[in-house]
Order: structure tokens, then sequence, then C-alpha cells
């Protein structure tokens, strides 16, 4: 695209400073008092133009064209100019700023300014290879300079427990470019890589991504949680000691990342601040900060959020004290999966055409609802009575709640079983349940009492049971309703009295009169009106129009006209639904909702003056495609001038396997291989950036304050896919 723009650059530049000669012979020529002549427009622009005189709307235009050509072609290549050394916002080496501290939602040096954590994740050694990704593409010097030439400043290094403890041997086909590797062990390769980078002046951040050695993460998997079969908890937190104190004496490794997207797994809800040793996270992460810090307290602890490092809600109440103050750094992740408007436009239906397919679905509702309203004001607006009109809509409340409770069961049991979060079950959908059963049973118990309190003819008569339990009053229609049989007495129907007959009359009082008349006098009127429209009024019989329109006598609320406000109050429910699904459509792929998504998951953190202040560092994120979910949430980084590191630097990956999600999420073994990370910053050469909208979005991001606008189009979903949303 950039060398598509430079070739068209030298052309528009051309016509450019020919428009630029044009206009200062017109300046000139106002200057002397007279016109230029007409040749003296030159005959570059004569011909590009193909006219006489360049129109002053078309100069303009061709000058923002230039304009931004170069803009573009200048930023194309800004993200190869970084410099060589590592340095501070304020100018100076970032290791003579160390230690780091925090300072309310800030990560601050030494000098009391500012240090913002540009970095990207260099992902391998948690893997079943045990080395860092790219050892055996390019030399391990060359991907250092990489980094630091994209602009980063530090590098979120992940590990896994197994390779600590059981310090495997490196196999010489994952460092190939890098022999003097060969036949060495994870712990030496892993401290060349650290001391490479450093050296480099490069921030490490070591991260304990995984028990064992393998691809991470899956809800269906144990590691997340911090304890697995053969790791207990004390082999984790002395795993994080060890790594802590290897590096104790290198400033530049200046955090300990305790452990990588937390999570339910197997029925084990995670909580915080619960006291649990299974399921209490906080608990966990102050316990190993804590450990952490007593052999280094210069080190910042970085603590994952649980569900996935989404969620940290409870840090609001609760937020987590250590042992050395200012400390602590919240970390959180996000991809398009953790945001379940975004997953819906992927995987199931794109929000444009949701928002087409509701339109349509409102206008027709819409007319059906016109269609009803219009009938009930030919028929001169009969209204029900207000008992009838009360337990009508009683019952209603009572179906919409049942729904809702239906569907809120239906979120519960999938945040239960699906993304490894029972903590937005608890605290989200167990209330929602709750509250509409409650709204369900009371609705149901008022629409019951009505039908007694009211003496409504129909319950007693449909339901006999109920009317002699639940309503004395009403027995009397039992009598009335079974019609000539015996009564509870002993006594025959046909010996009433004639007061006890106008007793039971007024005992009841019928909902609707029975039969559908009012339904052939709307037909007549329809027919009626409908040629009064079109034939014009003279030419309608007067027999017709006095017995159907002029003379018409008040409709009786009967079964017909009950049946239609029935139906009228179910499709201005469906027109209801509809529009709330078309708004939602409006507003799912947009920026503000994922800023209030965020801001109260974990974005109230960086809220300064509140005790739970604290930074918040995107450990991860990533897309292959500039879509909507993209756009949105590097707006988010940017306007909150966050800390990030970026998934990944990694241009393939090593691969073991597959989640088969058509067949419950199982994870399917294959041979072992190198396949591409879409993700990855870089190609698969280890050399090439893979992305130039990527990187440039990424240095946009470096920058302290961010820099980045949204000044790029979304991705066609046509061409890249359903990734981008929209």
């Amino acid at each position: 695209h950039f060398a598509r723009a430079l070739d068209d650059l030298a052309p528009r530049s051309r016509l450019l400073r020919a428009s630029w000669a044009w206009q200062a012979a017109l300046r000139r020529a106002g200057r002397r008092g007279r016109s230029p002549a007409p040749h003296a427009m030159p005959r570059r622009m004569a011909a590009a133009r193909g006219c006489r005189r360049p129109r002053r709307a078309t100069v303009l235009a061709l000058v923002l064209g230039a304009t931004a050509s170069t803009a573009v072609a200048a930023s194309a290549s800004t993200y190869t100019s970084a410099p060589g050394v590592v340095l501070a916002a304020n100018g100076r080496p970032l290791k003579d700023e160390m230690p780091l501290r925090t300072q309310g939602r800030y990560i601050v040096g030494r000098s009391g300014e500012r240090v913002k954590l540009a970095c990207v994740n260099w992902y391998g050694a948690h893997s079943g290879t045990y080395a860092v990704g790219g050892l055996e593409k390019q030399p391990l010097s060359e991907i250092v300079a990489k980094i630091v030439e994209l602009g980063f400043n530090c590098v979120r290094l992940p590990y896994s427990t197994e390779a600590q403890w059981h310090n495997p041997v490196i196999k010489a086909e994952f460092v190939t470019h890098n022999p003097q590797f060969a036949g060495m062990h994870f712990a030496e390769v892993f401290h060349e890589v650290v001391t490479a980078m450093t050296d480099a002046g490069l921030m490490v951040f070591p991260n304990n991504q995984n028990h064992k050695a393998g691809w991470c993460c899956y809800y269906k998997q144990d590691e997340g949680l911090w304890y697995v079969p053969g790791y207990p908890a004390s082999v984790w937190v002395d795993g994080l000691v060890n790594m802590t104190l290897k590096y104790r004496d290198n400033p530049l490794v200046a955090g300990i990342d305790l452990r990588n997207e937390v999570h339910d797994y197997d029925g084990t809800v995670l909580t915080w601040n619960t006291g649990s040793n299974y399921t209490d996270w906080a608990a966990a992460a102050t316990e190993a900060g804590n450990a952490v810090l007593a052999v280094n307290p210069n080190v910042l602890i970085f603590i994952n959020g649980i569900c996935f490092g989404m969620e940290f809600r409870p840090a609001r109440q609760h937020p987590i004290q250590l042992t050395v103050p200012n400390r602590v750094v919240y970390e959180a992740h996000n991809y398009l999966e953790y945001n379940f408007l975004s997953l819906f436009s992927e995987v199931v239906l794109a929000w444009y055409s949701v928002r087409a397919l509701t339109g349509v679905a409102v206008g027709v509702c819409g007319a059906v609802l016109s269609a009803f309203i219009f009938t009930w004001r030919l028929l001169e607006t009969p209204k029900p009575s207000p008992r009838t009109a009360f337990v009508t809509f009683t019952f209603w409340i009572f179906g919409y709640a049942l729904v809702a409770t239906a569907l809120a069961q239906a979120v519960n049991m999938a945040l239960r079983r699906l993304p490894g979060c029972g903590y937005w079950a608890n605290r989200d959908a167990v209330p929602a349940v709750v509250a509409c059963i409650a709204i369900a049973v009371l609705s149901l118990l008022v629409a019951l009492s009505a039908c007694c309190l009211h003496r409504l003819a129909p319950c007693a008569r449909h339901c006999p049971l109920l009317a002699s339990c639940c309503c004395p009053r009403l027995r009397p229609l039992l009598r009335h309703s079974s019609g000539r049989g015996e009564a509870s007495d002993g006594t025959t129907s046909d010996e009433a009295t004639d007061e006890e007959r106008s007793d039971e009359v007024a005992l009841v009082e019928p909902l609707y009169a029975p039969g559908f008349s009012s339904c052939g006098q709307a037909r007549t009127r329809w027919k009626a009106c409908l040629r009064r429209r079109c034939l014009g009024k003279e030419k309608v019989s007067h027999d017709v129009e006095d017995a159907t329109l002029d003379h018409a006598q008040s409709v009786a609320w009967d079964c017909g006209l009950c049946v239609g406000l029935q139906c009228s109050i179910l499709c201005f429910t469906l027109l209801a639904v509809m529009l709330g699904l078309f708004i939602t459509a409006a507003i799912a792929p947009s920026y503000r909702l994922l800023e209030m998504h965020l801001d109260n998951s974990w974005g109230f953190l960086l809220q300064e003056g509140y005790d739970y202040t604290a930074p918040v560092w995107m450990g991860e994120f990533g897309s292959p495609v500039p879509g909507h979910y993209w756009n949105n949430l590097v707006q988010y980084v940017n306007d909150r001038d966050m800390d990030f590191a970026y998934w990944a630097l990694n241009g393939r990956k090593w691969t073991t396997g597959y989640i088969d999600t058509l067949n419950g999420g199982k994870w399917v073994e294959t041979p072992a291989h190198w396949s591409e990370d879409k993700f990855g910053l870089l190609e698969a050469d280890w050399k090439t950036v893979r992305y130039a909208w990527l990187m440039l979005d990424l240095r946009a991001l470096q920058t302290t304050p961010a820099t980045w606008r949204p000044t790029r189009p979304y991705c066609d979903r046509r061409v890249l896919g359903p990734a981008c949303g929209g």
C-alpha cells in the first residue's frame, strides 16, 4: 500500500508544484494590476488538467491529496526510525530510572517521572521447544535489535514451571541460527536471551505462563489455576522466588508477572478475598507477591485478573496490598473472543445484517400493529373494564418475566460452563434470575388474586378447583357452571330460587361477552372504509354508509376484541424486541459500548484518588485485521494512555494440536509442526514486518501521551472476513 502511495505521489507532486507556480503568477499579476496571460499556465499543469485555467477547488483538492500522500508515506517509514538506545520519556537511559514503582495510576522511575511500558510478548520458552521463538530463523542479536528498532522498551517473556524445574536440553533444530545454544539447557538459553535484551537497554518481565510446557490457554485446561497435579501452589511460589533471585542483580528485570490468565476449571470457581486456599486468587497473588518482594523489594508485581484477565471488579472493595507499597500493577488481557458482541458478529451474524433484518421486522410489526389500532378506531374505540385490563396485563407481565427468567438462566448456565468465569454467573446472572423469578411469581399471584377478588366468571368456570379452594365467594359459580347437575347441598340447579340466581349474577362479571360479533362489524367497516377511499364518498351506497359508519352503534367488548387485544400486545412485544435488537446492532460495534464495558470491568482502577487506584497493564491484546474491535480497543488504550504489551512478536509458533470447537471444544493432538501466527508482528522470516498498519498503530501508542487517531476506515468484511466486525 505504501509503495503504491509513493508511486502515486510523484506525479501529484509535479502537478502540485505546477499549481503553486500558477498561483505565484496570479499573485505577481495582481500586484502589478493586470491579469496573467492564459499561456502563462505551466504546460505540465495544462496537460494534466486538460483545460486552460485551474479552479481553486481543484487546486485545494490537489494540495490536500498530495499532503495526505506525503503524510502516509512518511508514516510508513517511521516504524523503522527508532533510536538504537532505549530511552525513558525524559531522555535518560532506562537503566538510570531503575527501580520502578507505582504512583497513583502510573509507573514512575527513580526521577519520579513516568516510565511508560510499551512492550511486546516474545513467547516460545513456555512451549515444548523450551526456547523463545525465532532462534531457528535469526541470530539472537538480530531479533533483539529488531525489537529496539520497532520502538518497544520492554518484553514480556513467558516461561513454564516444567522448564524451570526440569531444565531440559534445547534441541538443535530450535536454535538453528544460534549454534552456540545447541546442547545447552533451558536455564542457560533463557538467561542468554534475558541478558541480550537488558544489554540492549530493554526491560524484561518474566511471566509464569503455565506449569506444564505447551500451548496455553483454554477454558478446559487446568492451567487456569495456579496449582495443577504435579505442581502445587508451593512449587509455583518457589519458582517465582527462584526466578527473582536469579535476576536480582539485573535492574532491568524490573518486574515479575505472577501468573497468566487465571480462570475457572472443572467446577472450581475462582473468588477474590474469600480466604479459600483453592479459589481465592487475591490471597494466592498476595502470598506470591510478598514472597517475591522478600528477596527483591525493587521489582514490580504484575497481577492478572480473574476470568482470563478480564475481571477486576472485586478489587474495588478489596484491592491487593503487599508488604512493600507501590509495587502492584494489575494486568488485563483482551482479545476479540473476550467480547461477546464482537464475537457474535464474527461467529454468528454481522451486525449490519442484524440491522437489516430487524429493520424489516420493525416495519412489518409496526404495520400490523397500526392495522390493529385502526380497526379498533373503526369500531369506535371500545374499551374493556378496568378489571379485565388489569388481569390481562398482569398475565402478560408474568409471561415476560417467565421468558426473561429462562433467558437469564440460560446465560447463567452458559457462563458457568463455557468461558471459565463463574464470577460473572454469581455476580450478574444469578441476581438477574432471582429478580425475574420474583417478578414472575408476584405478577402471577396478583393476576390470580384479581380473578378471585373481582369474581370473574371465566376463572371459576374454567378452573373450578381454583374457585373452590382459593375463593369461597365463587363457589356458587360451580353450581352455575355445572348446568343441570346437583349442587353441593343436594338440590338441583332447577330448584334454585330467583333470589339465589340474582346473587350469582351479582357475583359474576365476565371478562368479555361471548361471540365474535365485533370481528364481523370490523370486516364490514373495513370494506366500507376502503370503498369510500377508493371510489369516493359520493359513489358509496347511502345504505351501507349509514349502516356501517354514520349510525353505527357501540360495539360491546366481546371475545373477538379480547383476542384482538392479545394479538396487539403480542405484536407490540415483537416490535419492542425487534427495535431493541436494531438499536443493539447499531451500538454493538461502537467505541462507547466497549468503553463502558472496560471501565466497568477494570478501567475504574485508573481513576486517581481512590484506595484501589493502580496502574493497569494491557498484558496481552492483538488482532490480525483493523476491524471495529481493534480500532475501538486501540482508541481505549490511547485515551487512557495505558501501558501495554502486544501479543506477539512471533512470526510463527510451535503447534502440537488444535481446539475442536465443533466437538465440544476438545483439544485434538496433531504431529508437532511450525505454523503461522497471524497475530505476529513479524513474518515467518523474523525480520519483515507483517502488517504496516498494525506497527503504525503500536508506534502511536508507544509515545507519552499516546498519539493514535482513528483516521483509518474499518477493514472490508467481504475481503478480510468476519474478524472485521461491524
